[in-house]
């Protein structure tokens, strides 16, 4: 789960974040077939009439290359007995796509999405009437994160129940042979100063370091088993993931923590479900032999969620390398409005400093400048984890505040 998404990074980049340019990369009057690299069914060509149609009944499908683009506009004139409609975001096996169909034979426009061949349709509250063996104009806009249905025209709907991304775009026809037809495809795209891909590179580069400086995963809640050594607290002896958190949180509370109990140090931050503890008993053996520890104030030990310190209250493990299993979940189901806001502005920093003459140009310096001073802003509300009072605040008052 990303921390923040492409569109909002754009928004945060202003001028620099919207599109410079209208790029027309397919213009097709269908005189060959030369722009589209694979179909289904047989298709029969027109160089005087300039479209194609079906010569089988059925469904026949004309694809096109894969684009690669999310934002996007695909216009198209079709004319149909049954069915015909532009395809997009779509496999080449077709079996996850997504299309804007005209159905004559119902007089609707319906929002198609196919996921593993099954397909869900609803009606986009189209109330024309739609004439058999007529040519319409569909257009299909892709925003990169809604879109808009255009017919001859005049907008009829926004998309907001399906993904837009970039992929295969095509055109399907449904009926008796000879009965559909499209002519004059045509296929433009948003130039940008940013791509999607540069944009996403910057984002998974901000979370990395927000996950560093907080010592923390804002992800959806992922899996880890993890083998620990107990060494009964000596800082020097501690892994060194585990060893960088504790000495980060100040003699103080470095002190409690050694005072009041034996602990060990999970890896990562914040713990999301139970810990499932182990110890093996046999460290010292050839054979492991491996005993549940049970988490809970009269059990073995407490855990504190967000520091990922466990406390061991009864039963101390004995000293042992890799003796300590623990399988637990960490992140968080929802990415926080401050980790998103931060994400996004780290995002931008990096795009401003990857751009030609390392963001200096005539008023793009003052922009990042502006940008700069909105992270300081930010980062006081997200601090390092140095100064995370989470630990500082709960570990003295153990015996109300654990799990």
């Amino acid at each position: 789960m990303a921390y923040t998404t492409v569109t909002r990074v754009r928004s945060a980049l202003g001028a620099l974040g919207k599109p410079k340019a209208q790029e027309l990369v397919v213009n097709d009057n269908f005189v060959d077939l030369n722009n589209f690299n694979q179909k289904t069914g047989t298709w029969t060509t027109s160089a005087n009439i300039g479209y194609v149609t079906p010569a089988a009944s059925g469904t026949s499908l004309l694809m096109l290359n894969a684009l690669s683009s999310s934002s996007y506009t695909v216009v198209c004139q079709l004319a149909t007995t049954v069915r015909a409609g532009i395809f997009y975001n779509a496999t080449t096996t077709m079996s996850n796509y997504q299309a804007v169909m005209i159905d004559v034979a119902s007089n609707e426009i319906r929002a198609v999405t196919v996921s593993t061949g099954t397909e869900s349709t609803s009606n986009v509250g189209f109330t024309g009437s739609l004439l058999a063996s007529t040519f319409y104009t569909l257009k299909v806009v892709n925003t990169g994160v809604t879109g808009e249905i255009w017919l001859d025209g005049t907008k009829q709907a926004d998309i907001t129940s399906q993904t837009f991304n970039s992929g295969v775009c095509c055109v399907i026809m449904q009926g008796s042979a000879s009965s559909s037809y499209v002519k004059d495809f045509q296929v433009t795209i948003d130039g940008y100063y940013y791509s999607d891909s540069e944009i996403t590179t910057a984002i998974a580069v901000s979370q990395a370091l927000i996950d560093r400086r907080t010592q923390k995963t804002y992800s959806t809640a992922l899996a880890s088993l993890e083998l620990y050594d107990f060494k009964d607290a000596e800082l020097e002896e501690m892994p060194y993931e585990a060893a960088r958190f504790f000495n980060s949180l100040g003699v103080e509370t470095r002190g409690q923590i050694e005072d009041k109990h034996s602990y060990i140090i999970l890896k990562n931050r914040p713990v999301y479900s139970t810990v499932l503890l182990a110890e093996d008993v046999n460290a010292d053996g050839d054979v492991s032999s491996w005993t549940t520890r049970t988490q809970g104030r009269a059990n073995d030990f407490v855990l504190y969620r967000e520091s990922g310190v466990i406390l061991f209250i009864d039963n101390k493990p004995k000293n042992g390398h890799q003796n300590i299993r623990a399988s637990y979940n960490y992140g968080m189901t929802t990415v926080p409005e401050d980790v998103a806001e931060l994400c996004t502005h780290y995002s931008v920093r990096k795009l401003f400093i990857g751009y030609g003459g390392g963001g200096n140009q005539a008023g793009m310096k003052e922009a990042r400048e502006q940008n700069d001073k909105y992270i300081e802003l930010l980062e006081d509300w997200i601090p390092p984890a140095t100064l995370v009072g989470v630990v500082n605040s709960r570990i003295p008052r153990w015996t109300t505040q654990h799990e």
